[in-house]
């Protein structure tokens, strides 16, 4: 792994790892990553049943590919998002899904060959020509055979599969603690972590080609790169850089699959060839088999030309990515840290006052507040959606009119703060400095760039300062309001 991504990732998941969330059911991304992993599970599991709805019909050629590519991006899921999924993944599930996902394989690479075959038939010699119908109808008996077997194991595991996961991934359990409720951590900041762990994953896998004959290895970068592709595909619409990433990794896996094909196809050559009745047969085989080696040299010679030498545009695509995930992770969160004065000061520097009447709206889990925000002539109106305590809490805030305003006012009857708010600049950072109406209470704030950020008490503030109360519920607005 690259110097620096094992940090990244820790800093794109602890930036938002104790956010406590009002999730807008609006986006999958901004979503809690629990609940979407599922949501997109489950979307993966219908495609499962859709495509096996469609095996058997002898007018739908593509069925048996878009089954077969329907359970490996359900299992490739599963796989990786495995330690959010939980239980909601059962092992059991992920076993029988592995053992269809392989039996699919043998009629995939029947398919491939005989395709690729018929299509070079034509300017063969006449020995390789006679070699190339007695192997398609070799391979036409194998393909028979092997899908009778994948129906057997459908048979076998698929349903067994579905109805553990019908039972499990519709539901999970969320930890809540006693004051700042269920913690959850956004499916933006999970999928920019994991997406640069598969990307490393994916970069070490095709450091380790030197030629083509290392078919594992190229094997090996295959499936680093199609497990890399089903992760990003669900979001693929939802971040700009998605389409490009997309666009890569099916060129690269188209490389690396037609690579591993070649070697599959020699293999299935050098067990056939002895079995050919005659020597014209066998000589048509070795023809066949020449064609195949140069194709096998072309297509690494176009891996090693846009994927081995130098760095290969998609790393710094995935970076991009990575990092407009995490961006979103922490959109309209809020990070401040409150401390409780024994007084108002007296000798704050030049300072901007403002009038603020808020009011809260009724409501258990989702904290909505109107608030009127008067600063000199002028009068502002605001309706706000706030989540958590602590340290981070999300704040998602929009202007409105009077009108919206004095409609929603009169329903936060009894949920009122009035006060009076002096800002007031220092070192670069506007700290607010709030004395509440009907009550000996003041309280200072101040709006911090990161989790980490070092805070230094104005001279003015300091010695008023009786206690830091972030994370206190008893002095969040809506405690306070009444």
């Amino acid at each position: 792994m690259p110097p620096g991504i094992g940090e990244w990732q820790e800093t794109t998941r602890s930036a938002v790892r104790n956010v406590v969330r009002y999730v807008p059911r609006v986006t999958l991304l901004h979503d809690a990553a629990e609940r979407s992993v599922r949501v997109v599970a489950l979307e993966f599991l219908a495609r499962v049943r859709g495509a096996r709805a469609r095996l058997g019909r002898p007018e739908d050629s593509s069925a048996l590919h878009d089954f077969r590519v329907a359970v490996r991006r359900l299992r490739s899921w599963l796989t990786v998002q495995a330690p959010l999924l939980g239980r909601s993944a059962p092992v059991k599930a992920r076993r029988r899904l592995r053992r269809l996902a392989q039996a699919t394989n043998p009629s995939r690479d029947d398919e491939v060959f005989a395709e690729w075959l018929a299509s070079e038939r034509d300017p063969l010699d006449a020995e390789a020509r006679a070699a190339a119908d007695w192997l398609l109808a070799r391979i036409a008996r194998h393909r028979k055979s092997a899908e009778s077997a994948l129906d057997a194991e459908i048979d076998r595991d698929l349903d067994r599969a579905i109805e553990l996961l019908d039972e499990r991934l519709p539901r999970y359990s969320v930890p809540h603690h006693v004051e700042r409720g269920s913690l959850a951590v956004p499916f933006a900041a999970e999928m920019a972590a994991l997406a640069l762990t598969l990307s490393a994953g994916l970069r070490r896998r095709l450091s380790v080609i030197r030629s083509g004959e290392d078919a594992e290895a190229v094997h090996r970068a295959r499936i680093a790169g199609k497990r890399l592709r089903y992760l990003l595909e669900p979001i693929e619409a939802l971040v700009p850089e998605g389409k490009e990433c997309i666009a890569q990794l099916k060129a690269l896996q188209d490389l690396l699959g037609d690579h591993h094909d070649t070697h599959v196809w020699l293999l299935g050559l050098t067990e056939a060839t002895p079995r050919a009745p005659r020597a014209a047969l066998r000589t048509g085989l070795a023809t066949i088999a020449a064609h195949v080696r140069q194709r096998s040299d072309q297509r690494f010679a176009a891996i090693s030309e846009s994927w081995l030498g130098g760095e290969p545009p998609l790393f710094a695509a995935i970076g991009r990515l990575a990092a407009s995930l995490a961006g979103s992770a922490t959109e309209g969160i809020e990070i401040e840290r409150k401390y409780l004065l024994s007084a108002l000061p007296k000798r704050m520097p030049k300072r901007r006052l403002e009038r603020i009447a808020q009011g809260y709206l009724p409501g258990e889990r989702l904290i909505e507040r109107v608030r009127r925000v008067r600063s000199g002539k002028e009068t502002r109106y605001y309706r706000t959606v706030k989540g958590g305590a602590g340290l981070a809490r999300i704040e998602l805030e929009e202007e409105c009119s009077a009108e919206t305003f004095a409609a929603l006012w009169r329903l936060t009857t009894g949920r009122r703060v009035l006060k009076r708010r002096h800002l007031v600049m220092h070192d670069g950072r506007e700290w607010a400095v709030d004395e509440f109406a009907g009550r000996e209470l003041v309280l200072a704030e101040i709006e911090l760039p990161s989790l980490d950020a070092e805070v230094v008490l104005p001279p003015w503030l300091a010695p008023l300062v009786v206690r830091e109360v972030t994370g206190d519920p008893a002095y969040l607005n809506v405690v306070l309001a009444r």
